[in-house]
């Protein structure tokens, strides 16, 4: 029996397969070590919880986050528990999102490949591994085209009065929020980029040319800062994971048309494809 996880900052699926087939899911919180300080004890109370009950031989861990040797030691040791009392050690296998992604999306073969959730990366997969990549630089000091992205600037619309009257009434309602409370509700967060980047589904229900104006905005924005910084997006397809990809897909579509780049697949979770990936690789 092995088992999967695939991590974003919001959330986390957890998937059993048995024999080459699905066995059980189920879902976490996000276990992002940068955004989500408790990751390593949800791990462990998760083993201890749903999983030891399971002759598990192989744990695959594709994580946000997962910047280098210290976290992937870090997520690695959360899963030691799995191991307790069993006559072989499990084996622990911990990549980052972009290795999901461009396994979810691209397979084997050569492509560029684009997370687009709660957060944004991206990165040049030549059928094996990750070769180059734009670093994302976190929700403060990047996230281009993400869902944070697309919430601060709902945000900052509604803050400096350039929303119509109906958007606002909308977004108070929805939200719960005014103008006296907002910047209280954003600062006190535990987590503050969920938190901002929950405002993304809000762009529906905005007017028109608010949503244009915001996307237009935060697409381009990845577009000069994170994939044409990347010479092989030029010629190799681009691939999209997340949330904000399936939600943007058509705003997506239409940029990459009028730059004349190439559309590969659009994925809004990984986590199925990985799936499908592991039990003919395996």
């Amino acid at each position: 029996m092995i088992l999967i996880v695939e991590s974003g900052s919001t959330k986390a699926d957890w998937v059993l397969v048995d024999n080459g087939n699905l066995h059980s899911r189920f879902t976490t919180e996000g276990l992002n070590p940068f955004t989500n300080a408790d990751y390593d004890q949800i791990i462990a109370k998760t083993v201890g919880d749903n999983l030891s009950d399971y002759d598990i031989s192989h744990i695959w861990f594709y994580g946000a986050g997962i910047v280098g040797e210290k976290e992937e030691t870090n997520v690695a040791s959360a899963f030691n528990d799995i191991s307790k009392g069993r006559s072989t050690q499990v084996v622990i296998e911990v990549k980052d999102d972009l290795i999901a992604a461009a396994r979810a999306t691209c397979g084997t073969d050569e492509g560029i490949v684009c997370i687009l959730g709660t957060g944004s990366n991206i990165g040049h997969f030549d059928g094996t591994q990750i070769i180059a990549k734009v670093a994302s630089g976190g929700y403060l000091l990047g996230s281009e085209g993400s869902g944070m992205a697309l919430g601060r600037e709902v945000l900052k619309m509604y803050i400096r009065d350039q929303l119509t009257p109906a958007s606002i009434k909308f977004l108070e309602s929805e939200y719960q929020i005014s103008k006296e409370n907002i910047f209280d509700k954003v600062y006190t967060q535990h987590i503050i980029n969920r938190y901002v980047a929950s405002f993304a589904k809000a762009i529906t229900g905005l007017e028109p040319h608010e949503k244009l104006t915001i996307t237009s905005k935060v697409f381009n924005e990845f577009l000069e800062e994170r994939i044409l910084k990347l010479e092989a997006s030029k010629k190799l397809p681009l691939n999209f994971v997340g949330s904000v990809a399936d939600s943007f897909s058509k705003e997506i579509e239409d940029m990459l048309k009028k730059n004349n780049l190439s559309l590969g697949k659009i994925v809004d979770k990984p986590i199925h494809n990985l799936v499908e990936y592991h039990i003919k690789h395996n």
